[in-house]
């Protein structure tokens, strides 16, 4: 949500639907910006809210909380708060300048559902995808949380397999699977999307693709808010259940440790018994983990990542 005339737009022809929505918010949900109302009342009553973490743990929080120029734009009204958040309140008609200030801190997101109403006030329409299933994206509270296969916090956790042929199942057979597992599992926070190939990913993830010598090999991969699922490399049902459960486990590993997911996942490692167990296990259990290790291998030994960045791998 980049054109801040559209954004204003959109923010003040959709008041109560931000409101039911939970406002807009920066990718990690830490900054949040939405229509002020009673919890008694059904709509809002022409104010508006911003909140933010009442620790002072995360960057952007401070930022906003001690940012001079957002508290001016807010005529003046400063943060507070009990509890785990801070909040601010203003009147409608500094929105404008409020929302000034606030992008040149941070972009602003809004939860899929709301891209109909987003598009109707003049912004792009969403990536092209074969099909998605979301309801809403999940909350991260820290860049840490973004994905990443650890050679960089924000970066792609891929699942890949060496084979470069494949016969594929259809299209529809991926997109039904993806829906029921969806479905059956309760997954609407977290938005999985089908794409058709290998190139219809995001343009954010090819170079950590071509880094780690997946090209070719993705089947799917958890990037930032988002699983993706390569419809032309699954060959099967089974492929495609794997898929979404595997990216679901990555997305949940981040969503449970936040920035103690490398720690966490080095103990289980080290519990494992490291790569020799693990190699071990995964032939006793049928998994052809080859590609991984061998990633994982080569990009320490090149000093792409730390030993602690490997076990999560």
């Amino acid at each position: 949500m980049r054109d801040k005339a559209v954004l204003l737009k959109f923010l003040k022809n959709n008041a109560d639907e931000l409101r039911r929505a939970g406002g807009v918010f920066d990718v990690n949900e830490t900054v949040r910006l939405m229509p002020y109302a009673l919890c008694l009342m059904p709509k809002s009553d022409g104010r508006w809210l911003i909140t933010v973490p009442m620790a002072n743990k995360l960057p952007l929080a401070r930022k906003v909380k001690f940012n001079k120029e957002l508290i001016a734009a807010m005529h003046g009204m400063e943060f507070f708060g009990s509890g785990k958040t801070m909040e601010a309140t203003f009147t409608g008609t500094r929105l404008e300048q409020v929302v000034a200030a606030l992008t040149e801190i941070t972009q602003l997101n809004a939860l899929p559902s709301l891209r109909p109403l987003w598009e109707r006030a003049g912004g792009n329409p969403a990536p092209k995808a074969v099909k998605t299933f979301a309801d809403r994206p999940t909350s991260n509270d820290t860049k840490a949380k973004q994905g990443g296969k650890e050679t960089a916090d924000n970066g792609a956790l891929f699942s890949r397999s060496a084979d470069q042929k494949v016969t594929p199942i259809s299209p529809d057979a991926v997109e039904r699977t993806v829906g029921r597992i969806v479905k059956r599992l309760r997954l609407q926070g977290i938005p999985v999307n089908i794409v058709a190939t290998e190139a219809d990913l995001p343009t954010e993830i090819q170079p950590q693709a071509g880094k780690e010598g997946a090209r070719g090999e993705v089947n799917a991969v958890h990037f930032g808010v988002s699983i993706y699922i390569v419809a032309d490399r699954m060959e099967s049902i089974a492929q495609v259940e794997e898929a979404v459960f595997n990216e679901s486990a990555h997305f949940g590993g981040r969503f449970l440790f936040v920035k103690d997911f490398g720690k966490a996942y080095q103990n289980l490692w080290l519990k494992l018994g490291g790569a020799k167990s693990m190699k071990a296990m995964a032939k006793k259990a049928g998994f052809n983990m080859d590609a991984y290790f061998k990633t994982a291998d080569d990009l320490l030994s090149k000093g792409l990542i730390t030993s602690v960045q490997r076990a999560s791998y």
